[in-house]
Order: C-alpha cells, then structure tokens, then sequence
C-alpha cells in the first residue's frame, strides 16, 4: 500500500494490537494466579474475566488476520481507487463476528465486577435486590447491543455513507 489515510500506520496498528493481547493476557493471568494462591479456588467473576480474555483474543486474531482489508476499507472511504477485492471480502465475513466478540468481552468484564462486587452486599437485603436488578439489565443489554452491533454494524461495502 503506497499510500496511508490513515492517521496511525500500519506498524503502529500492528504494535497497538499486540500490546492489547500482552497487557490482557498478562493481567488476567496475574489476577487468576493471585486468586489461586490466596484462596486455592475460582470465583464466578474468574469465569466471566475468562470469558473475556477468551472474547477478546478471539477478535484480536480476526483483527489480526483481516489487517490488510481494514487498511482497503480506509482508502475506499478516503475515495481512494481499490487495489483489489480479495482483501473486502475478508472483511465482509469477519465484521460482525469481531463486532460481537468485542461486545461480549466488554460485557463479560462487566459480569466479572459485578460478581467481584456481589460478596461486598452478600448480607444486605435491599441491596441484593439491586445487584439482581443490575445483573438482569445487564444480561438484557448484553443479548440485545451484541446482537445489534453484529447486524447492523456487521456489513460494509466501498460505498458505505453511514446511517
């Protein structure tokens, strides 16, 4: 690609990228081992931040893999002439699962404080109803954004002009 619309450089995507997957990876794994040595078992939040990770490394690789059609999607906006459809398919496939693996990451690390939080409130009546007010909401929103994100954000074509 001669020319970059851009204003991040595809070095500089590719090394924003990896520092995403190393901090979460590295974090996560910190945290469940600190868990484990102090209390010698898992929690549901440790799932739900699985969950996550899980997500999130799953969208950062079809990020990954679909690179050179996001830098294509860049220059067709720009109104720059398409070097090649090959790389416009790729994304087309992969949009909305990226949408929606990156919805439920952000979602599962939502559940994974909410049930951090939940022993904080675990003798208190009234707030217990709240907390399953928060987590039902949650649940609701969850299935609703990701499912809306992946059709209605899961498409893209070079004359896209938005909504």
């Amino acid at each position: 690609m001669s020319i970059s619309v851009s204003r991040l450089s595809p070095a500089g995507f590719e090394a924003g990228l990896l520092a995403f997957l190393i901090v979460a990876l590295l974090t996560t794994t910190a945290r469940t081992a600190i868990r484990w040595q102090l209390k010698h078992k898992f929690y549901a939040d440790d799932a739900f931040l699985g969950i996550a990770v899980a997500a999130f490394s799953a969208s950062w690789a079809m990020v990954w893999y679909s690179q050179s059609a996001i830098w294509q999607q860049q220059e067709a906006l720009a109104g720059l002439e398409l070097g090649g459809q090959t790389a416009v398919g790729t994304l087309k496939t992969l949009n909305s699962p990226i949408i929606a693996l990156s919805g439920l990451s952000v979602f599962a690390v939502k559940f994974s404080f909410l049930f951090l939080f939940r022993r904080l409130i675990r003798k208190s009546g009234h707030l217990k109803n709240w907390w399953w007010a928060v987590v039902i909401s949650c649940a609701v929103c969850t299935i609703v954004l990701v499912a809306l994100f992946s059709a209605l954000c899961g498409t893209w074509s070079p004359t896209w002009q938005g909504l």
